[in-house]
């Protein structure tokens, strides 16, 4: 049973039943890209078949390719997006070999030959590995792989990106609060900062960005993120009493 999107039960279980059968890594993280066991680039060019792919990867179930052509041709044709279908198998079985592409239909990717950067997302933050997660994090899902004619693959896009964004920045933010407890406010600080770029707007964020700041003594480095919270939180709500109070603490702390 699959735990987490985009991830299999239990990687650590799989093995390869041919060890001639070469494998491959795709990130999804950020632009996409893939590449072979050995670290170098497949030439697979942003688009459709790359969408494909990516489809498969995150979903990890068989799917109809109906449900393919739908996705991704949905102005098309029935047969001319089922044509556009068996091309971008076609191209991606060239690619990754006839072993990548299982079945007929349903099709589904084969996970001796495909893996992805999420397996190692979701175990990192399955631990509790911060370290790992922001590593591996190299930026939104399937950043630039917009395909603006296709309404559904956009709406699947941006429902997942986010699921992943939110899974990383509540994780963070729990971190980054354990860390201030524990009286570790330059880690802390180095965690904050993935977690503002994932959600600049984030009030529990910016209090703990500044009480770190304060903590360490950087009274500038702690006026300048008092400013920035202030422009970035106009409007949101507890912001204003917030800012105010670190204000205080600030003012009291300069006059020592």
């Amino acid at each position: 049973m699959r735990v987490c999107p985009g991830v299999r039960a239990s990687p650590a279980t799989s093995t390869r039943a041919d060890a001639n059968v070469m494998s491959f890594r795709l990130k999804l993280l950020g632009l996409p890209s893939l590449q072979r066991e050995d670290g170098s680039d497949v030439e697979f060019p942003i688009g459709k078949p790359l969408a494909l792919l990516s489809y498969l990867a995150f979903e990890y179930r068989p799917v109809r390719r109906d449900e393919l052509a739908g996705l991704l041709w949905p102005d098309s044709s029935p047969d001319r997006a089922r044509h556009s279908v068996r091309q971008a198998i076609w191209l991606i079985r060239r690619k990754l070999g006839e072993e990548s592409i299982q079945g007929d239909d349903p099709v589904s990717l084969s996970e001796t030959v495909v893996s992805s950067d999420l397996e190692e997302f979701w175990t990192a933050l399955s631990e509790g590995d911060m370290e790992a997660a922001t590593k591996v994090w190299r930026g939104p899902f399937l950043s630039r792989l917009v395909l603006s004619e296709c309404r559904a693959w956009e709406q699947w896009r941006e429902e997942q990106r986010e699921v992943l964004r939110l899974s990383l920045f509540k994780s963070l933010l729990s971190r980054c609060e354990d860390l201030k407890v524990g009286g570790r406010e330059e880690e802390c600080l180095g965690y904050l900062e993935v977690l503002l770029r994932l959600n600049p707007f984030s009030l529990e964020g910016r209090v703990l960005h500044i009480e770190c700041l304060l903590r360490l003594g950087r009274v500038p480095a702690a006026r300048q993120a008092l400013e920035e919270a202030r422009r970035e939180l106009e409007g949101v709500d507890g912001a204003a009493e917030a800012i105010g109070e670190l204000e205080a603490t600030l003012r009291a702390q300069q006059a020592r």
